[in-house]
C-alpha cells in the first residue's frame, strides 16, 4: 500500500436503540486514506517534477503548452515507494490530442505505465521501461488494451486507474456523466518483471499546435481498498476490546456513497446481533465506540449513540 493502510470509518445509524430491533443492519462505511491531491487552487505546481514539455498552472489547472510526441510531455509527483494506489484526474484533451496518467514512474521518469486518452475517443493502456515504449501482449491495439470509450475532444473527462500488484485497471468518463459501474481496461502484467512501484505522472501527446494545451485538474491519489477481503471484515466494541460479530456476507459493495469522489466500500452487520450484545453489557445509554477490523488494514472506528426506549423485544 501506498501510506499507513489507514481507513476511516462512518457508521449509521448514528443513535441505535438496544430495546428496539426494528431495521435489520448496520451500515459502515470504508474509506481510503488520501495520500496525495492537488487541485492547483494555490496557483502553483510545487511538488511536480516536469521531465519533458511546458507545463503551467493557469486559471487554476494544470495545463502543457508545447508540441512532444512519442515518449510524450510528462510530469511527476509523489513517491517512487507507493505501491498499490487508486489515481484519479481530470483532463481536457484540444482537438484530437492525447493525454492522460502515469503509474508507478521511477526516479528518473523514464519508466511507467501509461493510461490516456487517445485520438479516436480511445483510452488506451502501454508500458515504458527504460525509455523503451512496449504494447502490452505486443499487440498495440488488442482489446484488452485499447477500448473505445467516446468523443472527448474539447470537454472534461475524468480517468481512474487502480493499480494493485501486477494488475492495471482503467476507466474514463466525461464529468457530466456517471462513472461506468466496470472497468474499461482490466489488464495482469505476465512479465517476469513487471513495474511494482513509483510515483504518479501526467503525460501528453500531440504533433501541432491546434491540439495544445492538454489540461488537468483534480489530481488525487487514495489507498487501494481494493485489496481488502470482505467477508473477513469484523465490527468491535473498542472499549472492552473484543469481537462483537463478523460482516454479513455478501453484502461488501464499492462506490462512493457520499459523492465525494473518492472511491469507498459500504458493508453491513446484523443489528439485532450488535443490539444484543451491548445490552448483554449492561450499555442502554450513552456514546459507544465500534470498530472495523480490516484485514491487512489498520484499524477505523466510530462512535454511535446507544439508547433503550420502549420495551425490548429480544
Amino acid at each position: 500500500m501506498v501510506s499507513v493502510n489507514a481507513i476511516e470509518v462512518d457508521i449509521a445509524p448514528a443513535t441505535l436503540n438496544v430495546n428496539n430491533n426494528a431495521g435489520e443492519c448496520i451500515t459502515a462505511y470504508i474509506e481510503p486514506s488520501v495520500v496525495f491531491n492537488d487541485n492547483f487552487d494555490d496557483g502553483d505546481a510545487l511538488g511536480w517534477q516536469v521531465i519533458l514539455g511546458t507545463w503551467q498552472v493557469l486559471n487554476y489547472e494544470y495545463e502543457q503548452i508545447a508540441n512532444w510526441y512519442i515518449p510524450g510531455a510528462r510530469s511527476f509527483a509523489g513517491d517512487t515507494a507507493w505501491t498499490d494506489y487508486v489515481l484519479v484526474a481530470k483532463v481536457k484533451i484540444t482537438d484530437d490530442g492525447w493525454g492522460g496518467l502515469l503509474l508507478r514512474g521511477n526516479a528518473a521518469g523514464n519508466t511507467y505505465y501509461e493510461l490516456y486518452l487517445q485520438r479516436g475517443g480511445y483510452l488506451q493502456l502501454t508500458k515504458t521501461v527504460a525509455g523503451s515504449r512496449t504494447w502490452p501482449g505486443g499487440v498495440w491495439n488488442g482489446p484488452q488494451f485499447r477500448v473505445y470509450v467516446g468523443s472527448f475532444a474539447d470537454q472534461w473527462w475524468y480517468i481512474r486507474a487502480d493499480v494493485n500488484g501486477n494488475n492495471i485497471r482503467g476507466k474514463a468518463w466525461p464529468v457530466s456523466g456517471s462513472e461506468p459501474a466496470t472497468w474499461h481496461i482490466n489488464w495482469d502484467d505476465p512479465e517476469a518483471a513487471p513495474i511494482l512501484n513509483g510515483r504518479i505522472g501526467l503525460i501528453t501527446f500531440s504533433w501541432s499546435t491546434t491540439q495544445l494545451p492538454v489540461y488537468f485538474d483534480d489530481v488525487l491519489v487514495t489507498e487501494d481498498i481494493n485489496g481488502i477481503n470482505v467477508d473477513t471484515i469484523e465490527l468491535w466494541h473498542t472499549a472492552h476490546n473484543h469481537k462483537i460479530t463478523d460482516v454479513i456476507p455478501g453484502s461488501g459493495l464499492f462506490g462512493d456513497h457520499d459523492g465525494d469522489g473518492i472511491p469507498d466500500l459500504t458493508i453491513k452487520f446484523d443489528r439485532a446481533t450488535v443490539a444484543n450484545h451491548l445490552r448483554g453489557e449492561g450499555i442502554t445509554s450513552g456514546d459507544v465506540e465500534l470498530t472495523i477490523k480490516a484485514q491487512g488494514f489498520v484499524d477505523g472506528s466510530d462512535s454511535v449513540r446507544v439508547i433503550a426506549k420502549g420495551k425490548a423485544t429480544f
